[in-house]
C-alpha cells in the first residue's frame, strides 16, 4: 500500500516538473529519503509517469515566453496564460520546440486519482497543525466515507478526546479555531478559541497553586489570540457580555477557577491593566 508520504509527495508534484515541487524544503526537513530518489522510484512503480500532454509541458512557462512562441508560428498571442496554451496544443504537430529546454512534467497515474481526490487534506495537514500526515492517514484508511473537511474535523476531535497530552490537546483545539474561521463557521471557531484560552489559563492556575509560585507576572495570553477575540468585537459578532458567557459555557466544569479564568481572560480582552492583579488577589485569599 503506498504510504502518507508518497501520496504527499504525488499531490505535490502531479502535473508539476520537479523543480516546481511546492513542499521542496518540507520534504528536506522531514522525509531522510532525498526528493530524486523518492520521484525515481515513484517512477518505477508507476505510481507517476512523464506527460506527453503538449499544454501541460508548456506551462512551466511563463506569459512572455508561451507569447513569443506563438509569435514565432505566426499565431494569435492575446488571451491569459490558459488561452495561450490552449492555443499551442491545437497547433502542437506545427510547433517547433527546439529552442526550449522542456523538463519532464510528472503525472499521477490514473489509477490512483480516486485517492488524491479523497486525501487532498494531508497537503493542509502537512502544512498545518501539530499532527502528522501517517497520522490523518491512517484515520482516512478507517473513515473512507468522509469527506476531506470532515476527515480533518474529526481526526483532530478524536485526539482531543483519546489523548493525555494537554499540550497536544490544547493545540489540537487552536488548529480547530482557525480550521472553522477558514470554514466560516465562527460559532464553532469561538468555542474551541475559547477551549485554548481557558485550558491555558486553567493549567497556568494549577501551575502556580501546585508548585507555590508567587511571582509578579505569570499569568499571560499572546497577543495574537487577544487580538482574535477583540477582532469579534470589532465586527459586533459578539459583545463583550457574550464573550464572557460562552468562555463559561463552552468549557465542561463550573468550577470557580473557570469563573476566574473567563474574568482573566475578559479582562485580558478589554486591556484591563489589572487582570491578573485581580486574579492573583482571588489565587492568594
Amino acid at each position: 500500500m503506498i504510504s502518507a508520504s508518497d501520496l504527499l509527495f504525488i499531490q505535490q508534484i502531479n502535473n508539476k516538473t520537479f523543480d516546481q515541487l511546492s513542499v521542496y524544503d518540507y520534504w528536506l526537513q522531514n522525509h531522510e529519503e532525498p526528493n530524486d530518489a523518492r520521484l525515481h522510484r515513484l517512477l518505477d512503480h508507476e505510481y507517476l509517469y512523464e506527460s506527453n500532454d503538449i499544454t501541460l509541458r508548456l506551462s512551466q512557462f511563463t506569459i512572455p515566453t508561451l507569447k513569443k512562441l506563438l509569435k514565432a508560428h505566426h499565431l494569435k498571442v492575446s488571451g491569459n496564460k490558459n488561452e495561450l496554451l490552449q492555443r499551442l496544443g491545437e497547433h502542437e504537430t506545427s510547433l517547433s520546440l527546439e529552442n526550449l529546454t522542456i523538463k519532464p512534467v510528472y503525472t499521477a497515474n490514473h489509477d490512483i486519482l480516486p485517492l488524491i481526490k479523497y486525501t487532498t487534506f494531508l497537503v493542509y495537514l502537512s502544512m498545518n497543525g501539530p499532527l502528522s500526515i501517517e497520522e490523518g492517514y491512517a484515520f482516512y484508511l478507517k473513515h473512507q466515507a468522509m469527506s476531506n473537511e470532515d476527515l480533518i474535523i474529526n481526526l483532530y476531535k478524536e485526539k482531543i478526546a483519546q489523548s493525555k497530552n494537554t499540550y497536544l490537546i490544547i493545540k489540537c483545539h487552536l488548529f480547530l479555531s482557525d480550521y472553522y474561521k477558514k470554514l466560516n463557521d465562527q460559532r464553532e471557531s469561538l468555542r474551541h478559541l475559547n477551549h485554548f484560552a481557558m485550558s491555558l489559563v486553567l493549567n497556568a492556575i494549577n501551575r502556580y497553586l501546585e508548585n507555590d509560585i508567587y511571582l509578579d507576572s505569570f499569568f499571560n495570553i499572546d497577543h495574537y489570540t487577544l487580538d482574535k477575540y477583540r477582532n469579534l468585537l470589532l465586527m459586533k459578532q459578539y459583545s463583550i457580555n457574550e464573550l464572557y458567557e460562552y468562555l463559561l459555557s463552552d468549557l465542561e466544569g463550573d468550577s470557580h477557577h473557570h469563573t476566574l479564568a473567563a474574568q482573566y481572560i475578559i479582562r485580558s480582552i478589554i486591556d484591563s491593566p489589572l487582570a491578573e492583579t485581580k486574579l492573583l488577589e482571588e489565587l492568594n485569599k
